[in-house]
Formats: structure tokens, C-alpha cells, sequence
């Protein structure tokens, strides 16, 4: 074994060492709990969307308030979600199943995320894999340990992507972003992986858009009192959560809402305001890519980071499958520019000190700094990669383990 293997192999096993050591000080799963809250209430003849939308409703009654701070989260997702979480819950062993997948999913995504690490890289990059465990988007959080089934769908997507990437077949893609859509509709922008990865992409991934909102839209007139109710709880989530993410088009929409400024249109034309020049910016690149003049170990992650900025909803279970790529980017961005060499230990005295003292701050500030420091550092190094492939003039392909995909 050699040294820079010897020394990922510690790092993992000081990585498990910490997260073993911090489910004993924070018991995991509390978005598995909100699940199993609201899949009960079902099966027992309620409306879980109702009640939690009621629970909300007092708290602000009581508090008098009327920001709750992120305090009260509930189930929102599709109706026909409740209908496959009851079914699964009459299944032997459930959660202990729910754990191993949801296992299987976080090494999925460590591992074709992995997938962009050259031999160039591989000299400062064995701490990046593990730690983007307990630091989803290079900002520290406790997202890991919270059971959200949204690692479960990264790992269904990117364990696709890999299968797109080698073998050009990207049907299973399609087929695992119309599943993440059943719980999450913005993980729809997902699609834009095989349309800037391939050729001949932009039809099934329409396609794949359309029958996800059929089938979004046919729950209103086969769950209708249930579908009013998931909407208004979906608009609570907004109003008084302020939940929105961490993308720029979250935190404008926070904004709004904080100042009593109308949602729409504003919200929409500011999204769209970036999200137009990324679709431009990638589009261009993937042009390049599939002529031959980008290898796939630097485009794979400017394509992730630039995708996962598209999503107006960025939210921490959001970055972590994105954690890799911006670290390749960050480092690859130090190593050809003389001016964020010199600024190297300088930033990572930052970042260490802010994220000590994030860890110290109460849930809600923490929470109210990390979206925004979060949202900063996705625009900075999506800049930076954009600027990195730009000024690439010779094609060298540095790839490891997969191949362009050209034809």
C-alpha cells in the first residue's frame, strides 16, 4: 500500500470514528422521524399535511410570531408518496433496510463522485472523499446523520450517471430522476446531466420533465384533498419557515418573504437572472467537452456544481453529493493561479475559524449563516471552474476511470 492510499485509509477511519462518536451525542434520523410521524397519521385515517399545517398555525398563535425560526418542520412531500412510505413500512426490518440503503447511497455518491480525481490530484486530495461526509458543500452541518431520502435519490442518480458516463446508456437515469420527482420536483433539474453529457439527449429528458409533472398534476384529481392540503403545507414551509434553501434564488426568496414583498414575479426573474448565463456557461462547455477539447475529469465537476445551482431550492442534503467537485474545482483553481496560492492558508484560516464558530451558534443562526455562506462559496468556485475550463487551450485527457462520452 502506498503512502497516499495509507493516508485516505486513516482519514476514513478517523472520518467513521467521528460520526460513531456523534450518533451516541445526537441520535440520527430526525427526517426519518418526521416520515414515519406523518406515514402513521395516515394509516390511522388522518391527513398528515393538515395536522402539521395546524401545529404550525399554533405555534405561531403561541409564540406570536410570525417566523418560526425553521423550528417546525413537517412532511411535504406528494401524496403518493404516503401511499408508497405505508407500504414500505409493512415490510420486515424496515428501518434497519431504510439505514442500509440510505449506507449504500452515501458511498455511491462518495464513489462516482470520485470518479473526476486524477493522478494530479490524488497527491493533496485523499482527505476530500471522507470529509465531504461531515462538510456537505465544504461548510460543516449535520445533514449526514439526519436520514433525509434524499441521499437515497443522489445515490440513485449518480450510481445512473455513472452508467450514462461509461456506457452512454441513460435510460436508468431518466427512470431515477422520475423517482426523486415523486418526492422532490426540483431534483427535475438533474435532467441537465445527460443533455450536457451526450448527444441527442434534449428529447428523453423533456420527456422525462413532462411525464414527471403528469404525474405530479394527476395527484390533484387522484388524492385531491390530499394535493390541497400538501400545497398549503409546501406554502407554510415557505412563509414561515423561510425554508428556501440556499441557492440565490432561496435566499432572494427569503428576502421576500421576510420584507412582505410579493413571491412572484420576483422570485422567478431572479432565479432566472443566473440560471439563463449556468445553462449558457454549460451548454458552451459541454459543446467542448464532446468535440474532444475537455477531458470528463474537469468538466464532470463544473457539470455537477453548475446543475446542483440550477435547483432554486438548494438545501444541505443538496451539496453534500457536490462536495467532491467543488473541492477538485477550489484545488485545481489554487494550483493554477499564483494570486489563490498566495491566498491558500490565509482562506483556510477562515474557513476553519467559521466553521468553529458556526458549530457554536444556536440552530437558527447557524442555519441563517451556513445558506448564506454557502450560497457564496457555490457561485465563487462555479466562477472559478468556468474560468478554469475557459482558459484550457489544449486538450489533455487526465481521465482515471471513465471515458468521455463523444458519440
Amino acid at each position: 500500500m502506498d503512502e497516499h492510499r495509507r493516508k485516505a485509509l486513516l482519514y476514513w477511519i478517523l472520518t467513521l470514528a467521528c460520526i460513531a462518536a456523534w450518533t451516541i451525542r445526537t441520535p440520527p434520523g430526525w427526517d426519518l422521524a418526521i416520515y414515519q410521524k406523518a406515514i402513521h397519521s395516515f394509516e390511522l385515517g388522518h391527513d398528515p399535511y393538515q395536522d402539521e399545517v395546524a401545529a404550525t398555525g399554533e405555534y405561531a398563535r403561541n409564540m406570536g410570531a410570525e417566523y418560526g425560526g425553521g423550528v417546525s418542520l413537517y412532511y411535504v412531500y406528494s401524496p403518493v408518496t404516503l401511499h408508497i412510505g405505508a407500504w414500505a413500512r409493512r415490510l420486515p426490518m424496515a428501518r434497519l433496510f431504510y439505514w442500509l440503503f440510505y449506507a449504500a447511497a452515501l458511498i455511491t455518491i462518495v464513489r462516482v463522485a470520485s470518479l473526476a480525481i486524477t493522478r494530479a490530484d490524488s497527491r493533496y486530495i485523499a482527505l476530500l472523499p471522507p470529509a465531504s461526509l461531515l462538510f456537505p458543500g465544504l461548510l460543516n452541518s449535520g445533514t449526514l446523520l439526519s436520514g433525509n431520502v434524499a441521499i437515497i435519490l443522489y445515490g440513485l442518480v449518480f450510481a445512473a450517471a455513472a452508467l450514462g458516463w461509461r456506457r452512454n446508456r441513460w435510460l436508468p437515469f431518466y427512470a431515477a430522476v422520475l423517482i426523486c420527482s415523486l418526492f422532490k420536483m426540483p431534483m427535475l433539474t438533474l435532467l441537465a446531466i445527460p443533455v450536457f453529457s451526450a448527444r441527442r439527449q434534449w428529447i428523453p429528458a423533456v420527456g422525462t420533465a413532462a411525464v414527471a409533472l403528469a404525474v405530479f398534476g394527476a395527484q390533484s384529481m387522484a388524492f385531491p384533498t390530499l394535493f390541497r392540503h400538501q400545497i398549503q403545507a409546501v406554502d407554510h414551509l415557505f412563509s414561515f419557515n423561510r425554508d428556501v434553501g440556499c441557492s440565490p434564488a432561496g435566499l432572494f426568496a427569503g428576502f421576500l418573504f421576510d420584507h412582505h414583498l410579493p413571491y412572484f414575479p420576483l422570485a422567478p426573474l431572479a432565479f432566472l437572472a443566473y440560471a439563463v448565463p449556468v445553462l449558457i456557461l454549460l451548454y458552451r462547455f459541454s459543446q467542448r467537452f464532446l468535440a474532444g477539447e475537455l477531458p470528463f475529469s474537469e468538466w464532470m465537476p463544473i457539470l455537477l456544481v453548475g446543475t446542483a445551482l440550477l435547483n432554486p431550492r438548494l438545501l444541505e442534503y443538496d451539496v453534500l453529493p457536490i462536495t467532491i467537485p467543488l473541492g477538485l474545482i477550489a484545488l485545481r483553481f489554487a494550483q493554477r493561479s499564483t494570486l489563490a496560492r498566495r491566498l491558500a492558508l490565509p482562506l483556510c484560516a477562515v474557513w476553519i475559524v467559521a466553521n468553529a464558530v458556526l458549530s457554536k451558534l444556536p440552530i437558527f443562526l447557524h442555519t441563517l449563516l451556513w445558506k448564506r455562506a454557502e450560497s457564496l462559496l457555490l457561485c465563487v468556485i462555479f466562477i472559478a471552474g468556468a474560468l478554469l475550463l475557459r482558459r484550457r487551450a489544449t486538450p489533455q485527457d487526465e481521465l482515471v476511470e471513465v471515458s468521455p462520452i463523444n458519440a
